[in-house]
């Protein structure tokens, strides 16, 4: 059982460490959000506006005021054709920060600024409740598991035009998991087979939906068991080893953003 606790506290982990990262590389500015921007040049904003010619990666740094500090990055050699005008953000521009100034417009009745976002992410998650649907059971909870989702995300992140109400943000998704638990053996569960109560590691895994409002997510999972370990091939609800044996889990999974905030235009 060590080696599979170690390796559910590797992935959480893992999961944790690239939450951000996958985040930032599949997120899209887009030109009608982020049509002009301004250059950044040792601290202080350049007056020259520069445009966006396509969807660029990026996300929001730092907000000063009504400013927001913006970092694009991977910014491909798909972009050269650009390097003639100057006014076009353009592959020379990887390491430069750009300013979008939230114009009056901007805010929504003079209250809040919305930018919509869509992502690819690694999340760490945990399914505590689940019923399985091959039995007429009782709602189970297993709270030793943890895991990790891969996503696809679409959401929103609200600034607030009062710098002292801390940006907002939720979002759904949907994608599948994987997740490692311990299962607990008996008579009652292996037909017999296993007398004594013995504890085995199971592999968990499905697809699922996930909500997600200021950094607390909660998930839907459809998912099947799979034991390993001497006795693993009496459980009767490993999955395969006796016919499909599908449940249906309710838990929870880590925001994005209780890493780092950094929100991302699609503006689709």
């Amino acid at each position: 059982m060590k080696k599979y606790l170690f390796i559910c506290i590797f992935l959480t982990v893992l999961s944790i460490v690239n939450a951000q990262n996958i985040y930032q590389l599949h997120s899209n500015f887009s030109k009608c959000k982020f049509g002009v921007l301004h250059e950044v040049i040792n601290g202080k904003i350049d007056s020259t506006p520069r445009h966006i010619a396509h969807n660029l990666k990026g996300f929001v740094s730092k907000r000063l005021g009504d400013t927001l500090l913006i970092n694009f990055w991977d910014i491909n050699k798909n972009y050269d054709s650009f390097k003639q005008n100057k006014d076009i953000i353009n592959s020379c521009d990887n390491d430069s920060s750009f300013a979008y100034i939230i114009q009056k417009s901007d805010w929504v009745n003079g209250i809040s600024f919305t930018i919509p976002f869509s992502s690819w992410a690694f999340t760490p998650l945990n399914i505590p409740f689940r019923y399985r649907l091959e039995k007429n059971s009782d709602l189970e909870a297993q709270f030793l598991n943890t895991g990790v989702n891969f996503l696809k995300i679409w959401g929103k992140a609200k600034y607030f035009k009062k710098t002292q109400i801390n940006p907002r943000e939720h979002y759904w998704g949907t994608g599948v998991f994987l997740a490692f638990s311990q299962q607990a053996l008996d008579s009652a569960n292996t037909n017999g087979k296993v007398m004594t109560k013995d504890n085995i590691a199971a592999i968990s895994y499905g697809i699922n939906g996930i909500y997600s409002i200021n950094h607390l997510g909660f998930t839907l999972a459809l998912g099947f068991d799979n034991a390993i370990g001497a006795n693993a091939k009496y459980w009767t609800e490993n999955n395969g080893k006796h016919g499909l044996k599908p449940w249906i889990g309710f838990g929870v999974a880590l925001g994005l953003t209780a890493l780092s905030f950094n929100s991302s235009n699609s503006n689709k």
